[in-house]
């Protein structure tokens, strides 16, 4: 304020203490959108117990009404609902002057690159998959909060002052010395406050709205440019140290209310500050860089020249290839951090759209070729994550239509010559495409929910059908198939299911099945991942009478510890050893010795040569399956070898 002799005239300061009313945390007010109440429940408490104001929408429509009635400073949306999907809620808010600017983040079992760039480009300003972490949910939301209020300040106060400005400049000419001072403290202001709107104060380095900056002037001056993205696994660090990165909360009710920033309220984070010392110290021999910590353990690079050469691919490489072997110490630990890094390289497409490279260099990042961890965007990667988003829209619909199909393959007695059990194979005959192999649709499913969806319809189909067989052929003077039983395969996620046991007692029921006709097969590699839930649904399995086999023995860590921790009845040994038993024919020899000290079969998959079917029944193999005894068979097919008794071989 200040006084000239004529009147009194004020001009508004950058907002002090107290001078906003919403001083606590509870003023920041967030809407959760999803239709499954367990999943508002565990979020509002989430953030609840971190101060927040929360309300709830269980449907789209619900979210829209609440939303318009009353802005959230934020909105946690999920994607996959009825009625409105989560995309369609995101466009009519973002279609909406008085809703666009409200902060959406997706939170989603759709985890696949495709589902996170739809989401960027429908608006929203992050992405977070399913299961979700309360430590990323809550580091997520605090980042695009502080960007949203300080965003929301600048522009409130620079339209004040804008006014304020203009009013003076016409009332009080006479005190213009006066105003260009308090012009002069006003711009400072606005210097420091663009500073923490693009930048990170955790590390100091930009943050995502800096970095896409930097982007699109780089690009817009027709730079050549390299951007890598580096990504630790920082949720690992929190499992395994119990080291959690400081909060920002002071900082960001501090921003909320409009006040100054100091440093002594930017706490650095050690770890974020010495990854971020580290990545400068190594990159300095490649020249002049900007840095950028993008939030969840990501690191943003942006390097001069877009390395058109191979020679310069191949050296940046293996430069970042040396740079993931570093070890960070972390209270007085050396730490060695699990990098996934993705590399995209400017050029005249991203012109038009800029913004384009850094989704580019995140679906090179979140890809995993041939075992590499070090990616370079290809227009191929695109392609793929395209398809694989097609496939998995398309099995979709082949689920909901019962346009799949069980093949069962037969699973025989090495020493008799009969068939004991088969095993249910999932087969789909894309009306577009033809067949397409499980080995190429079913890893697209393990990434969603849909893998729950799809183990289910092959369990209620094969009961179904087995249902049948008995009534038909497994009855009377059918002797020989009295005991056959069925192998059907479940996945890791299937084992973590609340409702696993009830819907199998439903089925079985349903069908008239008995447990011990039927075998549940689980992956070596998935055992690495068992938690209490699981352990519990294997427990439930044999209290059923359902018996455990354990599929592709070899493939993973083969260790026989599973066989002491695991009840399982059978192991079957993976088929790259049975192709290579005339060299491999001692370990082979091993495996069925050890399962019989333990009580468990053993069953030989991929016998695909009379060979291999021999040396197999002198070693003693208790079972055996692969083309050469039967390729995988039809329903039909099935009833047609059960009609003519072909349980054992000629």
């Amino acid at each position: 304020m200040f006084t000239s002799s004529h009147q009194n005239v004020h001009l508004s300061t950058p907002p002090e203490k107290n001078s906003n009313p919403d001083t606590n945390q509870s003023c920041l007010e967030i809407l959760i959108v999803d239709d499954n109440r367990n999943n508002l429940h565990v979020l509002s408490l989430i953030l609840q117990r971190s101060g927040y104001s929360v309300r709830k929408a269980l449907s789209g429509e619900m979210a829209i009404k609440s939303t318009q009635m009353d802005p959230p400073d934020l909105i946690l949306l999920d994607i996959c609902m009825p009625q409105m999907s989560g995309y369609e809620v995101c466009q009519i808010l973002k279609n909406d002057p008085q809703t666009a600017e409200i902060p959406i983040i997706f939170i989603s079992a759709l985890g696949e690159p495709s589902d996170k760039v739809k989401g960027l480009e429908m608006g929203s300003v992050d992405y977070i998959c399913k299961p979700f972490n309360a430590n990323e949910v809550l580091a997520r939301v605090k980042a695009h909060l502080r960007t949203r209020i300080s965003s929301r300040y600048l522009k409130e106060y620079a339209l004040k002052l804008q006014q304020e400005v203009h009013a003076a400049s016409q009332e009080l000419s006479e005190v213009s010395t006066c105003l260009e001072q308090k012009i002069v403290e006003n711009l400072e202001f606005r210097e420091k406050y663009q500073n923490l709107v693009t930048h990170d104060p955790s590390t100091g380095a930009l943050n995502r709205l800096g970095f896409l900056e930097k982007i699109k002037n780089s690009i817009e001056k027709r730079e050549s440019i390299t951007l890598v993205l580096m990504q630790y696994d920082h949720l690992s660090i929190i499992q395994e140290t119990g080291y959690q990165i400081n909060s920002e909360q002071d900082l960001l009710l501090r921003e909320r209310n409009g006040l100054e920033c100091s440093a002594s309220y930017r706490e650095e984070d050690p770890l974020l500050s010495q990854i971020k010392t580290s990545i400068q110290e190594s990159f300095e021999l490649l020249g002049e860089e900007s840095i950028a910590y993008l939030g969840c353990g990501q690191f943003g690079l942006l390097l001069p020249g877009n390395g058109m050469k191979e020679i310069h691919r191949s050296h940046l490489r293996n430069f970042l290839v040396q740079f993931t072997k570093k070890s960070i110490c972390l209270n007085q630990n050396n730490i060695s951090l699990k990098w996934n890094i993705g590399i995209a390289f400017s050029n005249a497409t991203y012109l038009s759209k800029p913004d384009q490279l850094l989704w580019d260099a995140e679906l090179a990042m979140s890809v995993n070729q041939d075992g590499s961890r070090i990616n370079i965007f290809t227009p191929e990667i695109k392609h793929q994550i395209s398809l694989n988003l097609q496939i998995e829209k398309d099995l979709r619909v082949a689920l909901q239509s019962n346009h799949l199909s069980v093949f069962y393959q037969p699973i025989l007695s090495l020493s008799k010559k009969k068939i004991v059990a088969l095993e249910a194979l999932l087969r789909w005959n894309h009306t577009k495409l033809g067949f397409i192999s499980p080995a190429q649709f079913i890893p697209i499913a393990e990434k969603s929910d849909l893998i729950i969806e799809l183990d289910r319809w092959v369990f209620k189909a094969v009961c179904q059908q087995f249902h049948d067989l008995q009534e038909a052929y497994l009855q009377g003077d059918n002797y020989h198939h009295q005991d056959l039983s069925i192998n059907i395969n479940f996945s890791t996620r299937q084992f973590e299911q609340d409702d696993l046991l009830s819907y199998i007692d439903k089925v079985m029921e349903q069908y008239n099945i008995q447990g011990h006709h039927l075998k549940v097969e689980i992956i070596e590699s998935n055992l690495l991942e068992q938690n209490l839930r699981c352990k519990q649904n294997i427990a439930g399995l044999k209290e059923r009478g359902i018996q455990l086999s354990l599929d592709d023995f070899g493939t993973g860590y083969s260790t026989f510890s599973y066989l002491q921790s695991v009840p399982f009845d059978s192991l079957k040994i993976d088929k790259s050893f049975i192709q290579r038993i005339d060299t491999d024919r001692n370990i082979v020899e091993t495996i069925i010795k050890l399962c019989r000290s333990y009580g468990i079969s053993v069953v030989a998959e991929g016998i695909e040569k009379a060979t291999q079917l021999e040396e197999l029944t002198h070693l003693s193999c208790d079972f055996g399956q692969g083309y050469f005894l039967s390729h995988p068979l039809s329903q039909a097919e099935v009833k047609a070898l059960l009609t003519r008794h072909l349980a054992t071989l000629s």
